[in-house]
């Protein structure tokens, strides 16, 4: 790795002005030379005054405003394809890094250069509480982040190799992003860092836990907490996802074990039956635009 390789933040926000100052500054902290540092902030088609804030305290930031909500991943691809970083960071807008995440970032890249994506250790906003240590997903293709709603007594503080890494701050090599490409856009929002993970280890990169970087989120708060929109856009994208890797058997397969789940009041099941019909529904309907999905790069 060359010395301070350049590197471009990426920043998504929908009426997000009131997390900006924090994020924003976050950003301007790092222990990192500035001039080394591209920020570019995409706007979702505001409607309060996110755009104008950035402009008037923040004239470094560059600005793309979209003309209608794209979601997160259509969003990040408008600020990644603007990108020029040697490595990018997805940073969502209430999140906020702390001082030392970026160099301790890049030195897992420079470490290992067969890692391609790389996340951190994320802890809820203004607590030592874990909301993330990297994440897995299990036989049945359920998503989960190691360490979720403990304190942090040091039980993460091991760089290893994970199934996927939380896109509220996470870091991906410019080599890895031309070999894999955007995110998938039929997605919007939810498991698009997922998808991009199993991508890149089948592109043979690494995906990486790094838990001396340290970034905190303001989980749910673009979504107003874990409602019936949210269970439906993940069941839908899980669906999807299942699909697109492991075909349409497993699909059925996953669908028919979690309708047996939730029939059984199983703890891990904590959405309606509804709403897993309508994510099968979904993926059924769709089913010819995901199979042309399958192994296409986005750019």
């Amino acid at each position: 790795m060359k010395e301070n390789p350049l590197v471009s933040i990426v920043i998504v926000g929908m009426n997000v002005e009131r997390f900006l100052p924090a994020c924003l500054g976050s950003v301007e902290g790092l222990d990192y030379p500035q001039d080394r540092v591209e920020t570019i902030y995409v706007d979702n088609a505001s409607s309060d005054g996110s755009v104008g804030y950035v402009g008037k305290n923040h004239p470094r930031v560059r600005v793309l405003r979209n003309a209608r909500n794209l979601g997160f991943s259509g969003g990040n691809n408008v600020g990644l394809r603007a990108a020029r970083g040697d490595y990018l960071v997805l940073l969502n807008a209430d999140a906020e890094l702390e001082g030392h995440w970026l160099s301790r970032m890049l030195s897992c890249f420079s470490d290992d250069q067969s890692v391609g994506i790389a996340g951190c250790k994320i802890y809820y906003s203004g607590t030592r509480t874990l909301q993330h240590a990297g994440g897995y997903y299990d036989a049945d293709v359920r998503f989960g982040h190691y360490g979720i709603f403990e304190e942090d007594r040091g039980q993460y503080d091991a760089r290893r190799e994970v199934g996927y890494v939380m896109a509220a701050a996470m870091m991906i090599s410019r080599k890895c992003l031309d070999a894999i490409g955007l995110f998938d856009p039929h997605y919007f929002i939810y498991c698009e860092e997922i998808d991009w993970a199993e991508a890149a280890r089948r592109a043979g990169f690494k995906v990486v836990y790094v838990p001396d970087a340290v970034a905190r989120h303001h989980e749910m708060s673009f979504m107003g907490g874990r409602t019936r929109r949210f269970y439906l856009l993940y069941l839908r994208n899980r669906y999807r996802f299942i699909i697109k890797y492991f075909g349409l058997r497993w699909f059925l397969k996953a669908c028919a074990k979690d309708l047996s789940d939730r029939g059984g009041r199983a703890t891990d099941v904590p959405w309606k039956a509804s709403h897993l019909l309508a994510g099968c529904a979904w993926n059924l309907i769709h089913l010819p635009v995901t199979i042309r999905c399958r192994g296409r790069r986005f750019r």
